[in-house]
């Protein structure tokens, strides 16, 4: 397992206090588990609500608070994304180059069925990644993991393991900043 901290961009600062990791863990058959954990003053940070309607590809969910990864194997320039809400909505796109080329591509849903826990001074909200999209297991996955957070008071701040310069966006090759053996190595 590897522990990720997320940095806020500069930009984009929060009003409370809070932390993001993500510990990631390679598993069998091309399965990367994501577990997002925000701790701190987590009692600002607002919550899409569960949706009634089963977890479905939704777009738009980075409008709000939202856990985002994307990934890239080998030396290619195409890459996925995915975009999960604590709602559990879900969204999942392929790339053939930088923010172009973008469709939307079915996957399995990446919750698993895990529920969201929230307690006084944490967040815990798995994810799970998949050989999906033109992603290959056998090469080596170069991940940009990131979230975007809406406090209750409508402030928003965007985090990243590495952020480029300018405003922030995930999308830059900058971003993807952890870097995994292929799948079938581990």
């Amino acid at each position: 397992m590897v522990r990720c901290a997320l940095v806020c961009h500069p930009e984009t600062p929060p009003c409370t206090d809070f932390m993001i990791w993500v510990d990631v863990e390679q598993g069998d058959g091309g399965l990367i588990a994501l577990d997002f954990q925000l701790e701190g003053d987590v009692g600002s940070i607002f919550l899409p609500a569960l949706s009634d309607m089963p977890p479905q590809h939704t777009d738009g969910l980075w409008k709000t608070t939202c856990m985002e990864a994307f990934v890239r194997t080998g030396e290619e320039e195409g890459y996925s994304e995915l975009n999960v809400s604590p709602s559990m909505q879900w969204a999942a796109y392929r790339f053939d180059a930088y923010r172009s080329g973008m469709r939307s591509i079915d996957i399995p849903e990446p919750c698993g069925g895990l529920v969201m826990q929230r307690t006084k001074v944490s967040i815990f909200f798995p994810v799970f990644l998949g050989a999906y999209g033109a992603c290959h297991p056998s090469s080596i996955w170069h991940l940009a993991l990131s979230a975007v957070i809406e406090e209750t008071d409508g402030t928003k701040s965007y985090w990243a393991l590495r952020h480029p310069p300018g405003p922030p966006d995930f999308h830059h090759a900058d971003c993807f900043a952890l870097t995994l053996p292929a799948p079938d190595a581990s």
